[in-house]
């Protein structure tokens, strides 16, 4: 196990055996059940937290499309802006923005994991008008060595559930072209290309309708939560 996934396993009796079960079986680390909560407001325990994570973000980029690429160049400087906005802020965000953040962690210790931006989507001024109300999810990402866990589709289901209850009508995503790898997991997980509009920089835009239900996250062994 990686140190991040033993913080995990070792914190509950459970997770344990199940952990020791999967490994006779030639299986993975079982899934996570990470908490999720809201943000729209930041704290002393959450500001950090948010540029921690928006700043692994950047490094991510950095990592996996090259340093001296023009796109991850461009995705970084707006990262950092962003960080900056917000340790300036007074731990207010800017205006329409939230987070979903991924955690877990029993007896108030909790271990940030993951997070999702959300914010009002803004086209490119050349972009057609669209009636709609969209919100922007943006920077869904989790911290490598829970990447396994399947701790995204916890994000993404606490995404929708904010955009339902903000009453949006869709979910928006600007996806870098070069990054394939977060492009074809959103589709996966339901979001649909659209050919007929471009995100700003001529990022390819991909829609999740809030008229179309996303499932919560199901337990992939549930029979393993029973103690032999």
């Amino acid at each position: 196990l990686k140190y991040a996934q033993r913080q995990y396993v070792f914190e509950d009796r459970t997770v344990v055996l199940r952990t020791i079960r999967r490994a006779l079986q030639g299986k993975p680390v079982p899934p996570l059940r990470p908490q999720i909560d809201p943000v729209s407001r930041l704290t002393e325990v959450t500001l950090p937290v948010v540029c921690g994570l928006l700043g692994e973000v950047s490094k991510m980029y950095m990592r996996e499309l090259g340093e001296g690429v023009a796109v991850s160049k461009e995705a970084s400087k707006e990262i950092q802006k962003l960080i900056g906005e917000i340790q300036t802020g007074n731990y207010l965000l800017p205006e329409g923005m939230s987070f979903v953040l991924a955690s877990h962690g029993k007896h108030q210790r909790r271990h940030y994991i993951g997070c999702a931006c959300l914010r009002p989507y803004v086209p490119d001024d050349k972009a057609p008008k669209v009636k709609e109300r969209e919100l922007e999810l943006c920077y869904l990402f989790v911290l490598e060595a829970f990447r396994n866990l399947k701790v995204a589709p916890h994000l993404l289901h606490g995404a929708h559930q904010e955009a339902q209850k903000q009453h949006y009508d869709r979910l928006i995503f600007e996806a870098l072209p070069q990054y394939f790898e977060g492009l074809l997991y959103l589709q996966e997980c339901g979001f649909e290309l659209l050919h007929d509009r471009k995100g700003k920089h001529g990022r390819l835009l991909l829609e999740y309708p809030m008229a179309k239900p996303l499932p919560a996250p199901k337990d992939e062994d549930p029979e393993e939560d029973q103690e032999e």
